[in-house]
């Protein structure tokens, strides 16, 4: 008699194109999360530089070049033998020509963003300088204003000092010819009176 015939599943051996699927899958979730890390600092260090809003809308427009899908590992959602889900897997993900075009995308994305970033970057910095170079205009046309303000009323004070000094002569004058003329009436007048006397006494 031969050998007896023996019940149960024969694990298959698994498919090449399985394993590089997977390899592939896991690779791309990889990337995908270390692409998310890099978007995160960027956001981190654009937020914590404050800069201006039109980076923010560089970086939003740059947002737009990357791919809404990825090689994404669909896993096991379902009880059964790792051949079947494995058989399962290789005919409904993407192929490896696939998954290396999108790798290639996501590179190109992330280069695109990088230069939009740097270009965003370097217009800030012109807007910070000529903003720079406006304020300082501006305050340094300020401090000649205040300056000639400044020395136009000094020279009403020294005006006004002149004329109240002046007016001060003037009185001081007028005083002193009036003391002049009462001292002058008053010999007149005692010359007269004594004289009138004289002749009334004759």
């Amino acid at each position: 008699m031969g050998a007896p015939f023996q019940l149960g599943l024969v694990r298959k051996p698994l498919n090449t194109s399985v394993q590089d699927t997977l390899t592939l899958n896991q690779t791309s979730l990889t990337q995908h999360q270390h692409s998310a890390s890099v978007e995160d600092r960027i956001v981190q260090v654009v937020t914590a530089a404050g800069l201006a809003s039109n980076l923010d809308t560089t970086l939003l427009r740059a947002a737009d070049y990357l791919p809404n899908a990825l090689c994404s590992d669909k896993g096991c959602d379902s009880e059964g033998t790792d051949t079947e889900e494995f058989e399962k897997l290789r005919h409904s993900g993407q192929t490896v020509s696939e998954c290396s075009e999108s790798n290639e995308t996501i590179r190109a994305n992330m280069r695109q963003l990088g230069q939009d970033a740097n270009q965003g970057l370097g217009s800030l910095r012109l807007e910070l300088a000529q903003l720079k170079q406006d304020v300082v205009g501006s305050q340094t046309g300020l401090m000649e204003d205040f300056a000639h303000s400044m020395s136009e009323v000094t020279r009403v004070l020294k005006e006004r000092e002149r004329t109240i000094l002046h007016l001060t002569q003037i009185l001081g004058e007028w005083n002193s010819g009036a003391s002049s003329f009462k001292i002058l009436y008053l010999g007149r007048y005692v010359f007269f009176s004594r004289l009138y006397g004289r002749i009334l006494t004759q």
